[in-house]
């Protein structure tokens, strides 16, 4: 019988808190290398993977001109 998702999400919840119950009473007791290991994979893991939100302010700057005719972008040429 599967797992109904709220179910997976506590369970997944309780997994995270207990893993950062564990490295935190624990770290102490890993050697540097580990310790590095382990830093940079708490990093990677606590990253946004999704963005939210929404852009509500969009400044347009006008076309610049010199000599009344308007330059072109020339980014990355």
């Amino acid at each position: 019988m599967p797992i109904n998702p709220i179910a997976s999400k506590h369970i997944k919840e309780k997994v995270i808190s207990n893993s950062w119950d564990y490295i935190h009473e624990n770290f102490h007791k890993f050697n540097e290398s580990n310790k590095i290991k382990i830093v940079l994979a708490i990093i990677t893991k606590n990253m946004p993977t999704v963005i939210e939100g929404e852009v509500t302010n969009v400044v347009k700057m006008p076309m610049i001109e010199k000599d009344s005719k308007p330059l072109e972008h020339n980014i990355g040429k």
